[in-house]
């Protein structure tokens, strides 16, 4: 922890105030920034500026205070770009999203996807109830396979996978 250097609420109102105005002022600068990129992107292919705003949200501070997750779901989501090990690159293939610039500067990037890195805890138990719901669904009667015969051997083998590690399941959910 920082040492703590505001000792009353003088202090306390004196630092909310300028970290207001930091914030404040780091969104403009992060939107115009954002905004600047994809636009010259779209422009004159030159990723620079993308590459460079990314490589600061990247460097500097906390991934969630400065949602950089987001910026690269919003980045992708509205021009050719691909990411690979925290390079941007255009994406020249025919699957390829289209610029969709006007949309993306609507909104600020971090307010385009809300990240979700609140870890979740889950066990053995929980994998076997999943794969058990997954079952059940494709082994009642509402499904039908398909031509290729390869449903009734999947929904067997699942059941035999949930046979062999966890059995109580098939008792209890029957």
């Amino acid at each position: 922890m920082p040492k703590q250097t505001i000792t009353t609420v003088e202090g306390f109102n004196k630092k909310l105030s300028s970290f207001s105005r930091a914030v404040k002022t780091s969104q403009n600068a992060a939107r115009e920034c954002s905004n600047f990129a994809i636009l010259h992107f779209e422009k004159c292919g030159d990723l620079g500026p993308a590459q460079r705003f990314y490589d600061v949200l990247r460097k500097e501070g906390n991934r969630k205070f400065l949602k950089r997750d987001g910026y690269l779901v919003w980045l992708t989501t509205h021009a050719p770009i691909l990411v690979d090990k925290n390079t941007l690159a255009k994406d020249k293939t025919n699957k390829a999203v289209k610029f969709n610039t006007a949309v993306a500067t609507s909104i600020p990037y971090w307010m385009f996807s809300q990240d979700n890195d609140e870890l979740i805890a889950f066990g053995g138990e929980d994998v076997w109830k999943e794969i058990h719901r997954v079952y059940k669904k494709y082994a009642g009667d509402k499904y039908v396979q398909s031509n290729d015969n390869t449903g009734d051997l999947a929904v067997g083998h699942v059941k035999d996978m949930i046979t062999k590690h966890a059995p109580e399941l098939l008792v209890t959910a029957a």
